[in-house]
């Protein structure tokens, strides 16, 4: 890594947004698994939270990765 990739700004965010998405869809995972039936709108609300921190993560990553890399 270059100094230009540890210096960005998507250092601080891309990293924590993703592994945030990442275990809220572990919880979102065992939520289902554990609440069959029972409380559907909390474990819909993990699953919304779960797919934006996701999507938010790779949107941070991508941004990231062009600024680190440039386009070809």
């Amino acid at each position: 890594m270059s100094t230009h990739e540890l210096s960005s700004i998507m250092l601080c965010l891309h990293p924590p947004v993703a592994i945030i998405g990442h275990t809220l869809i572990f919880i979102f995972t065992i939520s289902l698994i554990l609440n069959s039936n029972k409380q559907k709108s909390s474990v819909t609300s993990i699953g919304i939270l779960a797919w934006l921190f996701t999507f938010f993560g790779l949107v941070t990553g991508i941004i990231w990765a062009q600024l680190a890399w440039g386009s070809y």
